[in-house]
């Protein structure tokens, strides 16, 4: 099942609360940090999963509540 809000016509729009524990959220966070780690700090794929991958992992747990 899919449900969403026509945010156009209803910007007061919440789902219900049945709908928060049962859906699937994908959280797009650390491209800029993984970037700026390759980019301009000349980082490889490596050193960014060992120096930048468990901040943003950290970061993204503590504003998330996982239940």
């Amino acid at each position: 099942m899919y449900v969403t809000a026509n945010v156009s016509t209803d910007s007061t729009y919440l789902a219900p609360n049945v709908y928060f524990g049962e859906a699937l959220y994908v959280i797009s966070t650390g491209e800029n940090d993984y970037r700026a780690g390759m980019v301009t700090n000349k980082l490889s794929a490596d050193e960014v999963k060992q120096l930048l991958v468990p901040d943003v992992v950290r970061y993204t747990r503590s504003a998330v509540k996982v239940s």
